[in-house]
């Protein structure tokens, strides 16, 4: 794929991620010294099905539904206590995998699909998944450092790119921590600079943010949020630096170790109490 941009529709996920000749923005944070999740984490899983349910309702026969509650049930029928200590349902459990599917419950792809309505009946996301004109495309390019780069869109809409996400809190006011914690601006950058590489249009990346628990009132609250130029900037700056960082390693994936020696370590300055915070400053003011 190297030498010039490429846009790869229907390429399996696990093939894209199992790619070691290309750099993601993944991999680019982790680089940085943000350690991704675990990929069998239940908020990993959710998240996958939820991209599932919104964008490729298609590939739903991936996962196999398994109630514990219907299935786990001791050997002479009876209900059991734990259903998932059960024989039966442990058996139920390894058939499915064996057959490469992703075991949900009945609940989890309930949840998954009132996300889905509550992404569809809001407006503005409402309209992005409707102007979308490409969905879960691998994209590659090279990148200025000489790496090879690679993204994966949820969404190419008319002017941006667009990507879902489900999370504990989607308000505007506050999601700039989540962007930096998660370093979604990193993200954005490398999307974007893939895309206009392969002759897209974008000009912007929009987050459609719905969050994983409901108001009192019952609703899953959505937010289209766009993020700022600026940050874009910044986020471009830290990938530049990743993408060196890789090929300085040859083109792998690590972080340097914490050394040999010995580290003494203190608490942060929050953690004294206030009283002891400021006879240190009247000690160096003396």
């Amino acid at each position: 794929m190297s030498g010039k941009p490429e846009l790869v529709r229907d390429l399996d996920e696990n093939t894209y991620h199992a790619d070691t000749t290309s750099l993601s923005a993944s991999g680019a944070k982790t680089l940085l010294g943000k350690r991704p999740p675990s990929p069998d984490a239940d908020a990993m899983i959710f998240g996958r099905l939820v991209h599932t349910v919104i964008l490729e309702p298609h590939k739903l026969d991936t996962y196999a539904v398994l109630d514990p509650d219907v299935i786990g049930v001791k050997a002479n029928g009876d209900k059991a206590d734990n259903p998932t200590a059960t024989k039966a349902w442990k058996d139920a459990v390894f058939e499915a995998k064996r057959s490469g599917l992703t075991v949900i419950a009945p609940k989890m792809l309930a949840k998954a699909r009132a996300l889905d309505a509550a992404v569809r009946n809001h407006s503005e996301a409402g309209r992005l998944l409707a102007a979308a004109t490409d969905h879960e495309v691998s994209a590659y390019a090279d990148h200025p450092s000489g790496a090879r780069v690679r993204a994966r869109f949820d969404l190419v809409c008319p002017g941006a790119v667009v990507d879902v996400k489900t999370c504990r809190d989607a308000d505007p006011e506050s999601f700039g921590r989540s962007m930096n914690a998660f370093m979604y601006h990193v993200s954005a950058a490398n999307y974007l600079d893939i895309a206009r590489a392969n002759g897209l249009k974008a000009d912007r990346f929009d987050l459609i943010c719905v969050e994983k628990e409901p108001t009192p009132g019952g609703d899953y609250r959505v937010s289209v949020l766009e993020i700022h130029p600026d940050a874009i900037d910044l986020g471009r700056e830290l990938m530049a630096e990743a993408c060196e960082r890789w090929l300085a390693l040859g083109k792998r994936i690590d972080l340097p170790n914490y050394g040999d020696g010995r580290h003494v370590i203190d608490l942060p300055a929050y953690a004294y109490p206030y009283e002891s915070i400021e006879l240190n400053l009247e000690g160096l003011a003396s």
